[in-house]
């Protein structure tokens, strides 16, 4: 590294670091003068993308949550797009920027919002056919980013499974020839002199290789391909997940800049596989140690629903305890992320544990706090434990940072922040997570008076989030 280049490296980690702390217009007008600047300091696009790389690292080793890094790669996507743009634009003169300013900004907005849907946290959630979807959607918008004639993508869930493979071709194109498996094109693709070591062909460099002429007949190509463009799919441990390929420039053959945008498409592509394995083994974790059935009591009415998918960082339970009661118990722990799922089963584990060796509520919930807060201590966590005596018609409450139960009576609804709740004939007695108290009390207004009909009503409305709901009540 020259002189004049680190020297711009230091700016440009001080300016990150501007930006990052406050995301503002201010912040990027000056990524805005580094692109600028680069052009007077002789570098080129690769140099520019080199010092955005060390910088993104050294941002990233500070981060020791997954969430402080996502934050800290989608603000390095729009600050290095920012630079990058003034770099263009300056670089190729004032005439011809004006001409393709309008390309970039929009290429700059797709990508942004492309790297916006990426990183929400819906992609984790456990849908059918969501890395198949997330898979096509990169396709699709890689290929018109870059105007390319079709993209080859595919993604390795799993060692040793087929991979999911997606195309996206032009509307001028015709397309891959339907009787031909994409995981043909896959391997096809990967015979392709160079792919190893080399993510830009030109068109000339491709037509020496004869793999190009037999793939351009299996995509229906009319001609030669005119170039080829690939980046890796890598997670965060090196393994290689998949990858993008681009085929055939529109206009000549693919540049710096292209590579540049495809390589900021595929880390972020790379972190939403990694996110979307993470929730799964959350998933599973939840799965294993959540009640798989709950105790029945012959003084009770009971009614548990689990709704939508329920996130790994909301436990809940009911155990059986002496005399016929119930200990009924609901809790959250926070952030996101496994070791919050972690450490929900470990409060559950404790649950287990100590509420069949005391009846005082404020010890169960100490007990457990302390389990959550001994795995993990930067964990935040939430609970509420009610012992629900039928003989006496009463539930004894014991709360630490959770919103208080709701009790329904007499067609009313009211917070129950009371340590002794009676609950008389009629009363419904409902402990939630993952709802707001106000959202949940609308609800249970709603939802009349059987444990199973409010439950279901809770349900009904709050199908696509995750949340836990417990009605209870005495027989009369």
């Amino acid at each position: 590294m020259s002189a004049r280049t680190g020297e711009f490296q230091r700016h440009y980690e001080r300016a990150f670091a501007a930006y990052r702390v406050d995301p503002g217009e201010p912040a990027l007008r000056a990524a805005y003068e580094l692109g600028r600047r680069a052009v007077g300091d002789g570098l080129s696009v690769l140099d520019l993308a080199a010092v955005h790389h060390g910088a993104l690292l050294a941002a990233l080793a500070d981060q020791r949550r997954p969430s402080e890094a996502e934050r800290v790669a989608a603000a390095a996507g729009d600050f290095f797009l920012e630079s990058l743009s003034a770099f263009e634009m300056v670089q190729r003169g004032f005439h011809e920027a004006r001409e393709t300013a309008l390309v970039e900004r929009r290429q700059t907005a797709m990508l942004r919002q492309l790297s916006s849907f990426l990183a929400d946290a819906s992609l984790a959630l456990d849908l059918p056919n969501a890395l198949e979807e997330m898979l096509q959607l990169v396709a699709e918008q890689a290929r018109e980013l870059v105007a390319a004639d079709w993209c080859l993508a595919s993604l390795v869930v799993d060692d040793g499974r087929v991979p999911l493979v997606s195309v996206a071709s032009s509307d001028a194109g015709d397309g891959a020839r339907p009787d031909i498996r994409p995981e043909s094109l896959v391997k096809l693709a990967s015979l392709i002199s160079g792919h190893a070591d080399t993510a830009r062909l030109t068109a000339a460099e491709l037509a020496a290789d004869p793999t190009s002429s037999a793939l351009a007949q299996l995509v229906g190509a009319t001609g030669p391909i005119r170039g080829r463009l690939s980046a890796r799919l890598t997670a965060l441990d090196g393994r290689e997940l998949g990858s993008i390929q681009l085929f055939g420039k529109h206009g000549g053959d693919f540049t710096e800049v292209d590579e540049a945008i495809l390589l900021h498409l595929a880390e972020t592509a790379s972190a939403a596989v990694e996110r979307s394995r993470l929730h799964e083994l959350g998933r599973r974790i939840t799965t294993a140690t959540l009640p798989a059935a709950l105790p029945e009591f012959h003084a009770l009415e009971l009614a548990v629903r689990s709704i939508g998918d329920t996130p790994p960082r909301i436990w809940y339970d009911v155990v059986a305890l002496r005399d016929g009661c119930a200990g009924i118990a609901v809790g959250e722990v926070g952030p996101h992320g496994v070791a919050a799922t972690l450490a929900a089963g470990h409060a559950r584990t404790a649950l287990r544990a100590c509420a069949p060796c005391t009846d005082t509520p404020e010890d169960v919930v100490a007990a457990v706090s302390a389990a959550v807060r001994d795995h993990e201590p930067e964990l935040s966590s939430s609970m509420l434990y009610a012992i629900v005596d039928a003989s006496r018609r009463q539930a004894r409450i014991a709360r630490a940072g959770h919103p208080p139960p709701l009790l329904l009576a007499e067609g009313e609804v009211e917070s129950a922040h009371e340590a002794l709740v009676q609950l008389d004939a009629g009363a419904t007695l409902v402990v939630h997570a993952g709802i707001a108290p106000d959202a949940a009390r609308a609800l249970v207004e709603h939802g009349g008076t059987e444990p199973a009909a409010i439950c279901g009503v809770v349900a009904s409305e709050r199908a696509a989030d995750g949340a836990v709901v417990i009605a209870v009540r005495c027989r009369q």
